[in-house]
C-alpha cells in the first residue's frame, strides 16, 4: 500500500522535531545561516544550504516543505527561489538512499520537478535529471469504467450546437490515461527531435499534427514490447518529416489510411468520448476539474501568451492535470454530429476527414476550455497551442 503526502510528512515532522528537542541551538544556527544560502542565486551556495541541512538528518527537510492538494510544494519564503531550491531539491529527494525516495516514485514531488525544469532545453538536462523527468512525464492514472453525460451541461449557455444533445455514453473498458500531456523531453526520447515553439523540457509538446501524434504513439509501444495500435500506411511517416508548412494536403490524405486496433495493449490517442469521460473526472463541472479555470488551466487571460510546464494547476477527480487549456489535445476521432442516443464506446465518424482535438489553449479564451467543446483540425495540422495526451487499455 502507497503512504500518502501527508502521513510521509507527518512522520519526518515528528523525526525532525524529536531531533530539535535534543539541542535547541539547531533551528537558530539553520535561521541565521542556512536560509541565506538556501535563497542565494548562486547553484553552489544552494546545494550546500541543503547539505548543511542534511548533515543533521534526512527529515530536517521538512523546514522547506509543506503539503499541497496531493504533493508536496515549497514554503511560501522559500518560493522566491523555487527554480534553483526546486531543481537540487529533487536531485536529493529522488536518489535511492533518501527517506524521501517513496514519495518522489510516488509523484509527490512532481510538480516541483516540472516547474523547476519548465524552462530548461532538453538539450541541456543531465543524464540524471532527463531520467527523473521521463519517469514522471510517462505516469499514467487508471479510469475506471462507466456511464457519464456526454455534451454541453444543461446550464451552460456558451454551448455551441456541435456540443448538443447531451446524451448518455457508455464507456465499457477501463484504461490508463496518461497524467500529464506528452511533454518535451518524453516527445523527443520517442522521436529524437523536439518540434515546440516554446522550448522547454516539461512544457507540453506542441507543433506536432496528429499523424505525428500516432507515431510517437506506436513507436513508444515498440519501445515498451506493446502491440502497435496504429496500422500506419506507406510513406506517411516520411511525408511527416517532409512536411514544412502548417499543414500538408498529402499528409492529409494518406491519414485517412491509418487503421485502428483497439484490442492492441499499445498505446494510443484516446477516442473523443474516452476524453470527455476523462476531463470530467466523475463530475460535471465546466471545465476539467472545477467551474473555476484559472484553478485548473492555462487560458489567454493567465498564460502570459505561452505555455507552462505540465502539472501546476489543480488536478480533476480522475487526478489528471491540465485537460482544460495549456494545450489543445489530439483524439483519435474525425468529426461527427450528435444525434442524441445513448452510445456504447462511440468512435466519431468514418468519412470525414478532420481531426477532432480537444481541451483549449494557453492562446483561447476560457469558452474553448469547457470540457465539452469540441474542436477539428487538418489531420497534418502543426501549431503551438496543439499537443496530446497517450491511452493504454488497462489490463
Amino acid at each position: 500500500m502507497s503512504v500518502s503526502p501527508e502521513l510521509l510528512y507527518t512522520s519526518h515532522q515528528t523525526q525532525w522535531e524529536s531531533y530539535l528537542s535534543s539541542d535547541s541551538s539547531i533551528e537558530t544556527l539553520l535561521s541565521a545561516k542556512c536560509d541565506q544560502l538556501l535563497l542565494s542565486e548562486e547553484e553552489s551556495n544552494v546545494v550546500s544550504g541543503l547539505e548543511m541541512l542534511l548533515s543533521f538528518c534526512d527529515s530536517s527537510l521538512i523546514r522547506l516543505l509543506e503539503v499541497g492538494s496531493d504533493e508536496f510544494v515549497l514554503r511560501s519564503n522559500y518560493v522566491s527561489n523555487q527554480l534553483l531550491l526546486g531543481r537540487s531539491l529533487c536531485r536529493l529527494v529522488s536518489a535511492e538512499s533518501s527517506s524521501w525516495s517513496a514519495g518522489f516514485s510516488l509523484g509527490y514531488f512532481d510538480g516541483m520537478l516540472f516547474r523547476s525544469n519548465g524552462d530548461v532545453d532538453v538539450s541541456h538536462l543531465s543524464l540524471a535529471m532527463k531520467d527523473r523527468l521521463l519517469q514522471a512525464s510517462q505516469r499514467m492514472v487508471e479510469v475506471p469504467s462507466g456511464e457519464f453525460m456526454m455534451g454541453a451541461l444543461k446550464d451552460d449557455e456558451d454551448a455551441y450546437d456541435a456540443e448538443k444533445p447531451r446524451h448518455k455514453v457508455r464507456i465499457s473498458r477501463a484504461f490508463l490515461l496518461g497524467k500529464y500531456a506528452v511533454t518535451q523531453v518524453l516527445y523527443e526520447s520517442i522521436m529524437g527531435v523536439n518540434p515546440s515553439y516554446f522550448q522547454g523540457s516539461t512544457r507540453p509538446v506542441e507543433c506536432v499534427s496528429w499523424c505525428d501524434a500516432v507515431l510517437f504513439c506506436n513507436k513508444l509501444s515498440e519501445k515498451e514490447g506493446l502491440e502497435s495500435v496504429y496500422e500506419i500506411p506507406e510513406g506517411l511517416e516520411a511525408a511527416c518529416k517532409a512536411q514544412s508548412k502548417d499543414n500538408d494536403d498529402s499528409v492529409d490524405d494518406l491519414s485517412k489510411r491509418v487503421k485502428i486496433n483497439l484490442d492492441a495493449n499499445g498505446y494510443r490517442l484516446p477516442t473523443e468520448a474516452e476524453w470527455e469521460y476523462a476531463a470530467r473526472g466523475n463530475a460535471d463541472y465546466k471545465y476539467a476539474g472545477s467551474n473555476t479555470l484559472d484553478e485548473v488551466g492555462w487560458y489567454r487571460d493567465n498564460s502570459g501568451r505561452k505555455t507552462h510546464p505540465v502539472g501546476q494547476k489543480k488536478a480533476n477527480g480522475f487526478g489528471l492535470y491540465d485537460m482544460s487549456g495549456n494545450v489543445w489535445e489530439w483524439v483519435w476521432d474525425r468529426s461527427r454530429k450528435y444525434d442524441g442516443s445513448s452510445k456504447t464506446d462511440p468512435v466519431g465518424a468514418v468519412e470525414l476527414s478532420f481531426r477532432v482535438d480537444r481541451g483549449g489553449s494557453w492562446d483561447n479564451y476560457a469558452f474553448y476550455a469547457r470540457a465539452s467543446f469540441r474542436y477539428n483540425s487538418h489531420p497534418s495540422y502543426r501549431y503551438n497551442y496543439i499537443g496530446f495526451r497517450v491511452l493504454r487499455v488497462a489490463e
